[in-house]
């Protein structure tokens, strides 16, 4: 294994590429590629899902199912991946589920909490 000379920081982590199992064979430009590959995915990390992804999202799982490989690939290649797609609706799955002691309060419940506080108190 030899270890090929590029480093560079990218939000405080230390990376290292070219790790090569062939020693005989050294390919600078698979490196930058890499490079550029992991500098896109760092940036994507972080990025809000906006509400026309969330609606897509939805659309393409009532279609095609929990297929995420195929969702990604026809909807949201390449500024998500797989795996985001997953987490992000296992949350929206979850909120939906949940007891309705985390809902917000419907207006006939409000009704009701403002008539109880008159009459009580």
């Amino acid at each position: 294994i030899k270890v090929l000379p590029y480093a560079f920081q990218i939000n405080r982590y230390y990376v290292e590429f070219g790790i090569s199992n062939n020693t005989d064979q050294y390919d600078e430009s698979s490196n930058i590629i890499k490079m550029n590959r992991l500098i896109e995915s760092r940036k994507r990390l972080n990025s809000r899902w906006n509400e026309n992804e969330v609606r897509k999202l939805l659309d393409a799982v009532v279609e095609h199912g929990t297929n995420w490989k195929t969702i990604w690939d026809q909807y949201f290649r390449p500024n998500r991946n797989p795996s985001s797609l997953r987490g992000k609706w296992e949350r929206l799955h979850y909120a939906k589920q949940r007891p309705s002691y985390h809902n917000p309060w419907t207006p006939e419940e409000d009704k009701i909490l403002a008539a109880g506080i008159a009459k009580y108190g």
